[in-house]
């Protein structure tokens, strides 16, 4: 999937967060955003993804795979989440949802994205845990339960679960033990 930024604008509570960002992502490339911390990296991720918090103000325009991003609802940028986008997040503790257990949080773009029988769902899921490196014996467990590294790599299992084709990764192995 490809992504065409132009003249991108984060703006939060009136502060200019990101100015004037443009960059081309081709099909199959692999793209590194470097720059300090503060300078806007996760910001840019998080306006591709569409979760930019609601004092955002975002000018521009990011097309992802021939879809408008910037101003898209909810229910486009949810189909594409999941399905077409994975994002694994620089704080995987805040991104996991700590009332389903692990099993439950890899599953999740499943059960939004695609219409599998449970034993197709079972399948892929079981699978994740010797991708990501992961003990098949955290799968009942809850996030709470595990610490910085597994915490990271169910985010990741999460992210790659769907098969997306383009994944957004904001530091993937920052909490990795």
């Amino acid at each position: 999937m490809s992504i065409e930024i132009r003249n991108l604008n984060i703006a939060i509570g009136g502060k200019p967060i990101v100015r004037d960002v443009s960059m081309d992502i081709a099909d199959g490339q692999r793209v590194g955003l470097i720059g300090s911390s503060g300078s806007g990296k996760s910001m840019i991720a998080k306006a591709m993804m569409g979760l930019l918090p609601d004092t955002a103000r975002v000018s521009g325009s990011i097309i992802a795979g021939g879809t408008q991003l910037v101003g898209a609802g909810e229910s486009v940028m949810a189909d594409l989440r999941g399905r077409y986008m994975g994002m694994v997040f620089q704080n995987p503790t805040a991104a996991l949802n700590p009332v389903l257990t692990v099993a439950r949080q890899i599953a999740l773009p499943l059960r939004l994205h695609y219409d599998l029988s449970d034993e197709e769902r079972l399948d892929r899921v079981g699978v994740m845990p010797d991708k990501v490196g992961l003990p098949r014996e955290v799968m009942g467990k809850y996030p709470h339960d595990l610490s910085g590294g597994p915490r990271q790599r169910v985010g990741i299992a999460t992210a790659l679960i769907g098969s997306p084709r383009f994944i957004i990764a904001d530091e993937p192995n920052h909490a990795c033990d």
